[in-house]
């Protein structure tokens, strides 16, 4: 674990000064995968086939143990994976989730869909463990599941998430979330680039991550997150769904 760093609730500023990342040497792995369960939203064909998809996994930050920080894959959804997401979120409607930036809390202006789902927790887990997105094992704990709190989030033209860290929760079965998992549906926007800096108060960009449709973005959070932020999107309406990586002892 990151040293000089406390706990952070979520969303949250901190005073403290976090260490700057260390690039990874881990070589690019190319996976195969072959018709893996779908991660499909409610109500969609349960004969659809993911096919084979192939995802050239690449870890970009790692901590001072070695472990893995941030870790990037495309494509991880297929493209009718993505499609579907994206109709069931404008058929069903999303709420606005809009606050100002304060001391303890980030700008947030976007829509978003909460959908408490273990089946499709499942889907993603096993779609990312298969790939080797995710590490088996972080701060002592081993991987065990995603969390069941799915959220789909839509971006439209100037809105965006302020500079902010992720919080680890606990989950109701004792394991902890450590890693945060944005899985891209889109990419035919403008802007809205995840962007990672490398303390909490200085604009030095340690990573700058433009989305592509199916593509996905895994970082640490909790006590080893980067200061991140969701940066504005100009043109178009940028879609992603979140959850997050849990482990238990």
């Amino acid at each position: 674990m990151a040293r000089g760093k406390k706990a952070r609730a979520r969303d949250e500023w901190s005073d403290s000064t976090p260490m700057g990342p260390r690039p990874s040497r881990v070589p690019p792995l190319h996976a195969s995968l072959t018709n893996p369960r779908s991660i499909l939203p409610p109500g969609s064909d349960s004969e659809f086939s993911s096919g084979e998809i192939a995802p050239v996994v690449t870890t970009l930050f790692e901590d001072d143990e070695g472990e893995p920080t941030m870790v990037v894959a495309a494509p991880l959804l297929t493209p009718a994976e993505c499609a579907a997401w994206i109709a069931w979120g404008e058929a069903n409607g999303f709420s606005l989730e809009q606050h100002a930036q304060t001391r303890h809390s980030a700008h947030r202006d976007n829509g978003r869909i909460a959908l408490p789902s273990e089946q499709i927790a499942q889907a993603i887990f096993e779609r990312l463990t298969s790939a080797g997105v995710v590490p088996s094992v972080a701060e002592g704990r081993r991987a065990c599941a995603c969390n069941p709190l799915i959220r789909l989030y839509k971006y439209v033209e100037g809105q965006r998430f302020g500079r902010h860290v992720d919080q680890s929760n606990h989950l109701a079965d004792g394991s902890v979330t450590l890693f945060t998992v944005l899985l891209y549906l889109n990419g035919d926007f403008e802007g809205g680039e995840t962007v990672f800096y490398e303390s909490h108060w200085a604009d030095h960009v340690a990573y700058r991550f433009a989305p592509k449709m199916g593509s996905v973005l895994v970082h640490a959070h909790g006590d080893r997150c980067l200061t991140h932020e969701g940066a504005a999107v100009s043109r178009g309406t940028k879609y992603l769904l979140r959850t997050d990586v849990a482990y238990s002892r």
